[in-house]
């Protein structure tokens, strides 16, 4: 299993149905399932004036531990689960494949991203 890190925007008032939007960046870490190609054909009223062809990925989310650990000052973040539902991102989303460690005899893993600032989203308003 491959664990790979993307960023998406997420709005903090989705679950408020009369607020406005407001986007904030989130990161994520999980294993790709798919990907999926998808072809788009012209639709003025959609506002796609010719065709276009999407990427897509499906990924499973590790399920991080919130809990406070002092490699939270490391970025090396901590999951024993992964998600049974796939989230479905733009691929342009995924920003690189990250190593990950066994720890607690096997219990738990470690995240290791060492990409740094090199594979971060920088979103455009």
């Amino acid at each position: 299993m491959h664990i790979q890190h993307h960023e998406t925007l997420v709005d903090k008032h989705a679950r408020q149905h009369n607020a406005l939007p407001l986007f904030e960046k989130q990161t994520f870490y999980g294993c790709l399932q798919h990907i999926y190609v998808v072809e788009v054909p012209a639709n003025p009223a959609l506002r796609i004036d010719s065709p276009e062809t999407v990427f897509l990925a499906a990924i499973l989310s590790c399920q991080l531990d919130t809990s406070p650990s002092r490699l939270n000052s490391l970025d090396i973040h901590l999951y024993s689960n992964i998600g049974s539902t796939p989230d479905i991102v733009d691929i342009v989303c995924v920003q690189c494949l990250v190593g990950q460690v066994p720890i607690d005899g096997g219990q738990s893993w470690a995240i290791i991203n060492q990409s740094g600032g090199l594979a971060c989203a920088v979103f455009k308003d």
